[in-house]
């Protein structure tokens, strides 16, 4: 009887610590979102794009699932998805450039030309106010006086001036030059933004995919965990904000219109862009639109004021809650706190995205601390406490959590190596497996 020779397990290819492939990660994570940012100003066409893809995203989901059986299995049914719902939003986007911003423009041009007569027409309705109070508002005579002053007083100041508006004057050529270069990247971004947003609607799942097949294995359901949290607050974000702000200035400028205060098309849509600024944004709204119902007098400037309290306060009861449900739910004192902080470090788009972000943030360390705990959840009863239990993807659930590394075929560098099968019964007792 022949005795079987023993198989030499077969040498592994040596293989990184997991640390240093965590180190790995981070390190190039940490580069990748510092050239982003180095690259913020030409990248804001791209965040306008991806701003208008979680818009339409859930249209074309739903589009797509409504489809016939028949054409729903297609390879190209969400292209076609894409594209009928890109072309719908497209329209409306025209019908708007088309309809609503001339008509906009003009009321803003007549309220520019006749900005002096509203002007002693609104400081006659308060001086008759003030009168009895022994006050009075200065009328455009006595403000162009006292200008004529001060620059009789201050001729040494302007001529000294001089020098320093042809510093001015060298500055702005210097600066005609690069805001050429930035309408020859804006007329680029405005070619290749569309498309590309096409490739991000179609491909979502294959980028994702392949983004998660370069995160560490232990990691991969956690930022998995991350993304979701991220994806779900700040597509509700937008898409909310858009609903609220059309809701508010379209309700604005009908209570403006039925009041008969002037130019509530202008008024309304001021209203409904800052509308984007989350509780500042109303109130800072209100304040043209009562200035102008002021021409009519107090009283109607009264009324305005009233219907702008009602609509604030159905906006907070009923809107809001109901648009974006638990997506960000800050407190308004905190809602305070963060927008001056991100005026304060960014301007404008700090304004636009404090909100969103704090809410990213709150819900992401409530994540972390939960999978720190000295015996944590798994990354998908953790979600599920945080709130997003109805988020859950398949990587999520259990299935395959990476992209096309994982089909590679070879063993991944954290899963340990298949033991090897029991050896078959040769009839030599020495091979036999234990009983």
């Amino acid at each position: 009887m022949t005795r079987s020779e023993p198989v030499e397990p077969t040498e592994t290819p040596p293989r990184w610590p997991r640390n240093r492939r965590l180190i790995l990660f981070l390190v190039t994570t940490a580069l990748v979102l510092a050239l982003i940012w180095q690259a913020r100003g030409a990248l804001a066409p791209f965040a306008l794009g991806l701003a208008v893809a979680y818009l339409i995203a859930p249209t074309v989901g739903r589009l797509q699932r409504i489809m016939p059986p028949g054409l729903r299995r297609r390879s190209f049914s969400r292209l076609l998805a894409i594209l009928l719902v890109y072309g719908a939003f497209l329209a409306l986007v025209a019908g708007a450039l088309l309809w609503l911003v001339p008509a906009v423009v003009r009321q803003a041009n007549d309220l520019v030309q006749n900005a002096p007569a509203l002007y002693e027409q609104a400081a006659a309705q308060i001086d008759r106010w003030l009168a009895a109070r022994g006050r009075h508002l200065p009328s455009l005579a006595e403000l162009s006086a006292g200008l004529s002053t001060l620059l009789d007083q201050n001729g040494e100041v302007l001529r000294n001036l001089v020098p320093r508006l042809l510093a001015f004057l060298q500055d702005g050529a210097l600066t005609a030059f690069g805001a050429l270069s930035s309408t020859v990247s804006l007329l680029l971004a405005a070619v290749v933004v569309p498309i590309w947003l096409i490739y991000i609607l179609n491909d979502t799942s294959r980028v994702l995919e392949g983004a998660l097949g370069l995160v560490p294995r232990g990691l991969r359901a956690d930022v998995e965990a991350l993304r979701i949290i991220f994806d779900r607050v700040l597509g509700a974000y937008i898409r909310g904000q858009l609903i609220i702000a059309l809701i508010l200035g379209t309700l604005l400028t009908l209570t403006l219109t039925f009041l008969g205060v002037e130019y509530p098309l202008l008024l309304g849509f001021l209203n409904g862009l800052l509308g984007f600024i989350p509780f500042l944004g109303s109130i800072i709204g209100a304040v043209p639109a009562v200035a102008v119902a002021l021409l009519g007098g107090v009283g109607l400037a009264g009324k305005t004021l009233l219907a702008i309290i009602l609509i604030q306060q159905l906006d907070g009861a009923l809107i809001s809650p109901r648009v974006q449900g638990d997506s960000v739910k800050l407190h308004p004192a905190l809602i305070m706190v963060v927008l001056v902080i991100g005026q304060q470090l960014l301007g404008l788009p700090g304004l636009l995205v404090a909100v969103p972000l704090t809410a990213i943030l709150r819900d992401i360390v409530h994540y972390i601390y939960l999978r720190v705990d000295e015996a944590p959840p798994s990354p998908a009863e953790a979600l599920t406490i945080v709130g997003y239990g109805d988020s859950l993807t398949d990587r999520m659930r259990g299935g395959r959590v990476g992209g096309p590394a994982d089909a590679a075929g070879g063993p991944s560098p954290e899963r340990p190596d298949p033991e090897p099968p029991p050896p078959s019964d040769t009839g030599d007792p020495a091979l036999r497996p234990p009983a």
